[in-house]
C-alpha cells in the first residue's frame, strides 16, 4: 500500500465516521414511556382476567361439578384481577394530590410500585398460608405469583434503562 493510498484511506474514514450524535432521552422521557406502557398492561391484565372469572361463573351456573374439575387457572385469573385492581389503586392514591406541585413523577411511581410490589411478594414468601383449607392456600399461592410477574416487570424496566441512580 502507497503512502497516498494510507492517506486517502485515513482522510475518508474521518469524513465517514463523522456521524452528528444525537440526543439521548432522558430518564424521566424513559419513565413516562414505561408508565403509559405498563399502567394499559395492567388494564388489559385486568380486562383478560375479569373475563376469564366472568367465564367460569357462568361455567359453575351450568355445571358446578364439571366447573370446578377444570377450576386451577381460576385462581390464577382472579389473583391477577386482584393484583391488577390493586396496582391501579396504588397509582390513583399516590397521584391524588391537592397541591398540583406535589404530584410525584413517573420515576417515583415506578421505584414506589416496586418497592410496594417487592415488600407483597417478600411478606408472602416469608409467612406462606398453612390453613386446613386448600383453597385458601392456592390463592395466596396465586396473589403471590401475580404479584412477582408485575414485580419482575417494574423491576426489569428499572434496571435495563438504568432509571434508578
Amino acid at each position: 500500500m502507497t503512502k497516498k493510498f494510507r492517506k486517502l484511506a485515513v482522510v475518508e474514514s474521518k469524513v465517514y465516521d463523522a456521524r452528528p450524535s444525537l440526543p439521548r432521552a432522558t430518564r424521566e422521557v424513559y419513565a413516562d414511556y414505561f408508565m403509559i406502557n405498563f399502567l394499559g398492561d395492567v388494564q388489559s391484565s385486568l380486562t383478560k382476567s375479569t373475563e376469564q372469572v366472568e367465564k367460569f361463573s357462568q361455567r359453575l351456573l351450568a355445571n358446578a361439578a364439571e366447573a370446578f374439575e377444570w377450576s386451577h387457572s381460576v385462581f390464577e385469573y382472579a389473583a391477577e384481577q386482584a393484583v391488577s385492581r390493586a396496582i391501579l389503586q396504588r397509582v390513583q392514591l399516590l397521584t391524588e394530590n391537592a397541591d398540583e406541585y406535589a404530584c410525584p413523577s413517573n420515576l417515583s411511581l415506578m421505584v414506589s410500585l416496586r418497592d410496594w410490589l417487592r415488600s407483597e411478594v417478600m411478606s408472602a414468601a416469608r409467612y406462606p398460608s398453612r390453613s386446613s383449607s386448600p383453597q385458601h392456600n392456592e390463592m395466596k399461592t396465586s396473589l403471590m405469583a401475580a404479584q412477582a410477574k408485575f414485580l419482575e416487570v417494574v423491576d426489569s424496566k428499572l434496571n435495563w434503562y438504568n432509571l434508578e441512580k
